[in-house]
């Protein structure tokens, strides 16, 4: 019973881990992000990369599947709390989130924007000429 107890949990743990890949514009200098300034950025909060290209979040649709997971390990929010910092947003600087687009759009629509910045599950991303992924440090 103890074994059955310790498999479930390993197995639970495996199912929720999701492996993300950072993706940017390819003439991007970047090799790394880190989480905070990859949260900034998706956030609106930081709206210039270091060398002064606006910074271009993408997002995949709410909609999706992922989308839950990737508010919690990327963002560190709740749906909820993700939907009210955007209200808060509006209200406060005018700022709206993120275009959120399918799968299949973002790196076709991402691969034109030179500040470009977006994650998406791995398994997702389909490799493309114009855009790279970096690591997360």
């Amino acid at each position: 019973m103890k074994y059955l107890f310790i498999f479930i949990f390993i197995l639970s743990v495996n199912i929720h881990a999701m492996d993300w890949a950072i993706i940017v514009h390819k003439s991007n200098s970047m090799n790394s992000i880190s989480q905070a300034e990859l949260k900034r950025m998706l956030l609106k909060q930081q709206l210039f990369w270091k060398n002064g290209t606006k910074v271009v979040p993408l997002i995949f649709s709410n909609k999706s599947v992922h989308f839950e997971q990737f508010t919690k390990d990327i963002l560190g929010f709740t749906i909820d709390e993700y939907t009210r910092y955007w209200i808060e947003q509006r209200y406060i600087s005018r700022q709206s989130p993120p275009k959120d687009l399918d799968f299949d759009i973002l790196p076709k629509m991402g691969s034109v924007f030179m500040g470009l910045i977006m994650v998406l599950p791995s398994d997702k991303f389909k490799k493309n000429n114009n855009l790279k992924i970096i690591k997360l440090k």
